[in-house]
């Protein structure tokens, strides 16, 4: 990977981690989230109207799938409040990140081929398991 990208993931990973811990910390609301929503529209509007000669070449279909995935969006955004105000950070992000997952799981498991108990079952332990937190004492002493 060149040194550009490597500074471009970095860099994303800690305005991503900085965004977090700023929404948390301040205002964990779902208006907090729809002002912060339509600041990035505001600020990414300048490419939509540069490109305008290329939008009525875009199929009815691609518009339908935006609106469905800022609707989920949304979604997303007043969960993840509701989990700011409500629990901690560390329990409350990784949990809100893995969701959507978990239901692509289940949604495929279903469509692709009967589920059965025992996908059920394990899915159940996997989401049980990755929500509880590791005890610190498991961590005291440990030497690389």
């Amino acid at each position: 990977m060149s040194a550009a990208a490597t500074v471009l993931v970095l860099l994303s990973a800690f305005l991503h981690a900085g965004w977090n811990i700023f929404s948390k910390k301040h205002s964990p609301t779902a208006g907090f989230f729809a002002l912060a929503s339509w600041g990035t529209v505001c600020c990414f509007s300048p490419v939509l109207f540069w490109t305008t000669d290329i939008l009525p070449l875009l199929w009815s279909v691609i518009w339908w799938k935006l609106l469905l995935a800022g609707f989920f969006q949304a979604v997303y955004y007043l969960g993840l409040a509701g989990a700011y105000q409500r629990g901690a950070l560390s329990i409350a992000y990784p949990l809100a990140r893995a969701f959507p997952l978990c239901i692509l799981v289940v949604l495929a498991l279903r469509c692709l081929r009967p589920l059965v108990l025992q996908d059920t079952l394990l899915l159940m332990i996997i989401s049980w398991v990755s929500s509880k937190p590791f005890p610190e004492p498991l961590l005291t002493g440990f030497v690389l």
